[in-house]
C-alpha cells in the first residue's frame, strides 16, 4: 500500500487515546484534518491514474501496423497494473474513512449509528463521493471546527464509511444528530427527500419506534440488558502471534469460537485449518472493505500496529462460529433454535417458544447481527444471553392474540427454509 505509515499509526494512536479519554475533544480537529489530507491526496492519485488508464486504452484501440501491434501485449500489462493500483487506492480511501468511523463509534452506540448507514428502504445508502471539489465542503468544515472548539464532538460524515445521512454529525448527546448543510437555498425533490429522511431517523432514535420505517409496518427499539463481552485481547494476541511466527496462529477464547490469523503465503496451512473447523460452523473471513459495515470498526478492535498489518494485507483474520454451541445454549433455557439459510445463501437464527407451534411466539435474528460475533469479536455467551432475553418477550402463550389470514400465512412461511447444515 502507498500511504503514510507513520502518519497512519499516529492517527490510530490518537484515536485510541480519544477512546480512553472521550472528553479530549480537542483531538478531533487534527485527527479529521489528517483524514481530509489523506483522502484528498489519494483522490488526486485516483484521478491521475484513471486518466492514464483511459489514454492507454484509447491508444490500444488504434489501428496499427504489424510492428506496432507487438506493443499491444505490453499495453495490456500496463493497463492491468493501473487497474490493480486503482483498487489499492480505493482500499486506502476505505481505511482512512475507518478512522472517521472510529470517532463516531467512540461516542455513540453501534445500534444507533447503523440507522445513519441505511436509507429509507432499509438498504445501505450510497457511499460518499470525493471531497475534492465538493460544493459546500468548506461550510461543513467550518461548522465542524466551531463545534469542536466549543467542546462538542462533531465529525464530518464524508470522513466516514458509516455515516451516510447528513453532512455533519453531532455525537455529544444520547443519540447522534445528523445535520444536512446546503450551499444553496434552492429546494428540489432530492433535497426534500434528504431532509425528510433525516427527520425520520432523528424521530425514530428519539421516540424509539416508527411506522413504515425501513420497509416495516412497525419498528420498535428494545433496550440492551446485558453488558457486551468481547475477546479483543485474544484476537490481538492471535494476530501478534501469527506475524511473529510468520505463520498460522489459532486461539479459542471460549467454546464455540475459534480465531485464526495467518500471514501472506500461508494459505495452504490455513486451508488445513479450514477443513478441521468449518464443518458445522459459520466462517467469517474479515475483509478490509465495506462488506462488514456497519460493524464496530476493526481499527478500534485491533491495536494500532495490528490495524496497520491488517490494512496492508500482511495478516488475514478468520473467525469460526459453531452453530451447535449456540443452539445448545438456547435449548438449555427451554427455547427452540434453528439456523436457516435462504435461497440467496443468507443465514438467520430462528428461536421459537414451541417447536411444533409457531403461533406461541417466534423471534428471528438476521445474518448481519449474527456475523457481528466474528467482525466485532463478541462473546457467544453474551450474545446468547441477550437473544434469550429478547426472545422471551415474544412469547404469545396465554395472551389471547389472534391473527388474520394474511399474518398467519406470513408466519407459516417462517417455518420454511433450509437448515444451515
Amino acid at each position: 500500500m502507498f500511504f503514510d505509515v507513520k502518519g497512519f499509526l499516529g492517527a490510530l494512536e490518537s484515536l485510541h487515546s480519544l477512546r480512553e479519554q472521550r472528553e479530549n475533544v480537542h483531538l478531533l480537529l487534527p485527527l479529521q484534518d489528517k483524514v481530509i489530507s489523506e483522502l484528498k491526496r489519494t483522490e488526486k492519485s485516483i484521478k491521475l491514474l484513471k486518466e492514464g488508464v483511459r489514454r492507454l486504452e484509447k491508444y490500444k484501440k488504434r489501428v496499427r501496423s504489424p510492428e506496432e501491434r507487438l506493443k499491444v501485449k505490453e499495453l495490456k500489462g500496463m493497463i492491468k497494473k493501473g487497474r490493480e493500483r486503482l483498487s489499492i487506492y480505493k482500499r486506502m480511501l476505505f481505511v482512512w474513512r475507518c478512522v472517521g468511523d472510529g470517532v463516531a463509534f467512540i461516542y455513540q452506540s453501534k445500534n444507533s449509528l447503523k440507522h445513519l448507514y441505511l436509507g429509507h428502504d432499509g438498504n445501505p445508502k450510497q457511499e460518499s463521493g470525493f471531497l475534492s471539489g465538493k460544493a459546500g465542503f468548506n461550510k461543513e468544515y467550518r461548522l465542524m471546527v466551531e463545534g469542536v472548539k466549543l467542546g462538542v464532538p462533531v465529525v464530518l460524515s464524508d470522513l466516514t464509511n458509516t455515516l451516510r445521512v447528513g453532512d455533519v454529525c453531532v455525537l455529544g448527546g444520547d443519540e447522534p444528530i445528523p445535520i444536512e448543510i446546503k450551499s444553496s437555498t434552492n429546494r428540489n425533490s432530492r433535497t426534500d427527500r434528504q431532509f425528510q429522511h433525516i427527520e425520520e431517523v432523528v424521530s425514530f432514535l428519539d421516540a424509539g419506534f416508527a411506522k413504515n420505517y425501513h420497509g416495516f409496518e412497525l419498528t420498535k427499539r428494545i433496550d440492551v440488558c446485558h453488558k457486551e463481552v468481547n475477546h479483543r485481547a485474544s484476537i490481538n494476541q492471535c494476530i501478534e502471534g501469527a506475524f511473529r511466527q510468520r505463520g498460522v496462529k489459532i486461539l479459542s477464547p471460549e467454546p464455540g469460537l475459534t480465531y485464526v490469523a495467518f500471514t501472506s503465503g500461508q494459505e495452504e496451512k490455513f486451508n488445513e485449518v479450514m477443513k478441521e473447523h468449518s464443518n458445522g460452523s459459520i466462517v467469517v473471513r474479515l475483509v478490509c472493505d465495506e462488506r462488514h459495515l456497519p460493524s464496530y470498526p476493526f481499527l478500534l478492535s485491533f491495536t494500532p500496529y495490528n490495524s496497520l498489518l491488517f490494512s496492508m494485507g500482511k495478516v488475514e483474520v478468520v473467525v469460526f462460529i459453531e452453530t451447535g454451541v449456540i443452539e445448545s445454549m438456547i435449548r438449555d433455557v427451554g427455547l427452540y433454535p434453528r439456523f436457516l439459510k435462504d435461497e440467496d445463501g443468507d443465514i438467520s437464527l430462528q428461536i421459537m417458544h414451541d417447536e411444533s407451534d409457531i403461533f406461541k411466539g417466534v423471534f428471528r435474528v438476521n445474518e448481519s447481527y449474527i456475523l457481528r460475533l466474528g467482525t466485532e469479536f463478541s462473546s457467544i455467551r453474551s450474545f446468547v444471553h441477550e437473544l434469550v432475553d429478547v426472545a422471551s418477550n415474544f412469547s404469545l402463550e396465554g395472551k389471547g392474540v389472534t391473527f388474520d389470514k394474511e399474518t398467519s400465512e406470513k408466519m407459516m412461511g417462517w417455518l420454511e427454509g433450509g437448515n444451515i447444515n
